[in-house]
């Protein structure tokens, strides 16, 4: 099956025909490449701003004004990425103009004064996002991809007393 290779993938088809009384006719071979896809040269910058217990903001900052940035965003772990998108840039590129299932899993990004946010994020857990850049004639962009981890900010914890001196600690005086 040709459905899971790559494009610009060089294949062999081989085929026989076989009668009705099951006598095989001459073995065809056949080779050919799957079509490389071509991109647009739009560039994507990501750089995460912040992030909280449950959002990410991400400034985004495209080389086109005139294209359709589209997202997906997902746990790393997410069974989507290994199944349908892939892992990384190349494969999530590929995966946008040829996996239907990845391409119905992609939105519209909507920017607020050039940064786009992600709720409902869980701490502790790895995220990866993947933004592509589709322009008016149709053609996607390489794949731009972030991956973050949300953590939550326990600020700094200081003793009262040095436990080794006995002594009071200068931060904790400071700090209070």
């Amino acid at each position: 099956s040709a459905y899971n290779h790559s494009a610009g993938t060089t294949m062999t088809l081989l085929a026989v025909a076989v009668d009705a009384d099951g006598c095989n006719g001459e073995m065809l071979v056949k080779e050919y490449s799957t079509n490389s896809l071509s991109y647009n040269d739009i560039t994507i910058a990501l750089e995460l701003l912040s992030t909280t217990e449950t959002e990410a903001v991400v400034k985004v900052t495209p080389s086109s004004s005139t294209a359709t940035l589209k997202y997906y965003y997902a746990e790393q772990d997410y069974y989507i990425w290994n199944y349908y998108f892939g892992t990384d840039k190349a494969a999530i590129s590929e995966a946008c103009q040829l996996n239907s299932t990845a391409k119905r899993n992609l939105k519209n990004m909507t920017l607020t004064d050039g940064t786009f946010t992600m709720n409902g994020l869980n701490v502790g857990k790895s995220y990866r996002l993947a933004v592509v850049a589709v322009e008016t004639d149709g053609t996607y962009s390489m794949a731009e991809v972030l991956e973050f981890e949300i953590k939550m900010n326990l600020g700094e914890f200081v003793r009262a007393v040095d436990p080794m001196t006995g002594e009071a600690n200068p931060v904790w005086e400071a700090a209070k």
